[in-house]
């Protein structure tokens, strides 16, 4: 830790201008400064200034309490909300944009989530509750940034760390177990701080204490990161993966998925899918186990849907007409489903050998180039050309389809409207 006096002092400077990317930022601190109360821009968008990383959310802590700071943002006309006024936030709106505001505090009771406060003025009190080193920076409006923990150094060389002794931030918020291997996907380098790797080994059975959705939002900003692949080696070494996939999930298939998200199609890489991450990784696991996977982590209806997709991949390298399969699955799912067949099919192909071949790699772009190329293909009947010939309503409107469909697929979905009702009305005419 910083000595004393150095504490007192910025450590640094950077343009305040990166975090002004609206007047609504500029009108906030201002509002906020009106009574002569200390504020700062605080955690995550200071960290990401100062990395040269794209700033999301804008998060301002100040030394006036809540409600006074309400107010002064009320007079100014900004729309602002309690959002969390025990715990000293409230959430301004501004130019389609929200703010969270926090009053410095102290932690003074926890029970594994959340904390009694009490509010301070001091901000090294208030960085000292902070859950890593990299996330307790603060700085000013006019560019002078605060690091009372080395974050600076941290974030430099990529070493993600808690603030204190790791233990007792982990009893005080067990979240802050799957915190620790996010950051270390998107901000760990090399090395490992490894007092705070113990801790979280030590403390792995207090994953199952966390809600399903709390689990599930951690999980997948794991698999966004930079390097998902050290995370998610090391969650399975602290015996927290198993926890969270209840099945035979393989972390080699992730490596597989990061080789193909290198791969141009059209001039463009192949876009960071998490969910798509998430399914090589059950690419293995049977029905039963994705659903477990699936409720365990609260995963959305259209998410659980296209991971039952990605299981059922299309069997490309058992057919001699690769095109025609490709096309039969855009004229039976979405483009995003095709693209997730394609990829996992070529995975389950590269496994067998750990890696990609040149040849596999001109195989892939082709087809995922064709798949886009073709988008969503409309078979061009349905069941009113049917009933339009004097058929029944029943099982044979679909028959007709069917055969129809078949005809059209065989014909390598080429023929059109007039050419699949001239079909059909020979079937029923027969």
């Amino acid at each position: 830790m910083i000595d004393f006096e150095t504490q007192k002092r910025p450590r640094g400077k950077i343009s305040p201008k990166l975090l002004y990317k609206t007047s609504a930022v500029e009108k906030i601190i201002n509002a906020l400064s009106a009574r002569g109360a200390q504020v700062r821009f605080i955690g995550g968008c200071v960290r990401d200034a100062i990395a040269g990383r794209t700033i999301n959310d804008i998060d301002i802590a100040t030394t006036d309490p809540p409600l006074i700071a309400f107010d002064l943002l009320k007079k100014v006309k900004i729309k602002t909300v309690r959002t969390g006024i025990k715990h000293g936030t409230i959430t301004a709106f501004a130019y389609e944009k929200k703010f969270e505001i926090t009053t410095l505090r102290i932690d003074k009771e926890t029970n594994g989530r959340h904390a009694n406060v009490k509010y301070t003025n001091d901000w090294l009190a208030d960085a000292a509750r902070r859950d890593f080193t990299i996330n307790a920076l603060s700085l000013t409006p006019e560019g002078d940034i605060y690091d009372y923990f080395d974050g600076l150094s941290d974030l430099k060389n990529g070493l993600v760390r808690f603030v204190g002794e790791p233990n007792a931030r982990i009893v005080e918020d067990h979240l802050r177990i799957l915190r620790f291997f996010r950051f270390l996907s998107d901000y760990g380098r090399k090395s490992v701080d490894q007092n705070s790797f113990i801790a979280c080994c030590k403390h792995a059975e207090k994953v199952k204490l966390l809600s399903g959705e709390r689990i599930r939002d951690e999980f997948l900003k794991i698999l966004d990161g930079r390097d998902p692949i050290r995370a998610i080696s090391m969650m399975n070494k602290a015996s927290i993966l198993q926890q969270i996939l209840h099945g035979q999930y393989k972390v080699d298939y992730l490596q597989l998925m990061l080789e193909v998200e290198k791969i141009k199609i059209n001039g463009k890489f192949i876009k960071k899918d998490r969910l798509r991450r998430l399914g090589v990784l059950l690419m293995d696991f049977n029905v039963t186990d994705i659903n477990k996977v699936c409720k365990n982590l609260r995963l959305s209806k259209q998410q659980t849907r296209r991971l039952y997709s990605m299981s059922d991949s299309i069997p490309i390298f058992n057919k001699k007409d690769q095109k025609n399969t490709v096309l039969k699955a855009l004229s039976d799912f979405t483009l995003e489903d095709v693209y997730d067949k394609i990829i996992i099919a070529w995975i389950k192909q590269a496994q067998m050998t750990s890696r990609l071949s040149e040849t596999q790699v001109s195989g892939l772009i082709e087809l995922l180039k064709l798949a886009t190329r073709k988008q969503k293909i409309k078979f061009p009947l349905d069941g009113r050309d049917v009933l339009s010939l004097g058929v029944e309503e029943g099982p044979e409107v679909g028959a007709f389809l069917d055969a129809v469909k078949l005809w059209w697929e065989d014909g390598d979905f080429k023929a059109s409207h007039r050419e699949c009702l001239t079909r059909l009305e020979k079937l029923v005419a027969n």
